[in-house]
């Protein structure tokens, strides 16, 4: 009987130091590996996170995007669910006072 609880002790302090230790959760702009979070790059992962005309910027837990020359957005960096890059002859405000620009 006392061999048995000194079975069973040993067995169950053994099993806390081989177990996996893996996080839980690492947020937004990572990715679980093994322990460790990494970081996700949204650029190469998600399909065309910027919209047309855009170029796509991963960086540390999040990424930006910026327009190809010839096409602009309202603000400088963005992403794709913020903004969209246009052609610089359309003006950006909405409304009645919208017209075209020849720049």
């Amino acid at each position: 009987m006392k061999a048995l609880l000194i079975l069973t002790l040993y067995l169950i302090s053994g099993l806390h130091l081989v177990s996996p230790v893996k996080a839980k959760s690492c947020g937004p702009g990572f990715l679980i590996e093994g322990k460790e979070c990494k970081d996700e790059n949204e650029c190469e992962d998600l399909h065309n996170p910027c919209g047309h005309h855009s170029i796509c910027h991963n960086t540390y837990g999040s990424y930006y995007c910026t327009c190809q020359p010839g096409f602009q957005s309202r603000t400088f960096n963005f992403t794709g669910q913020s903004d969209q890059c246009q052609d610089k002859k359309r003006v950006f405000s909405e409304g009645p006072l919208s017209r075209e620009l020849d720049v």
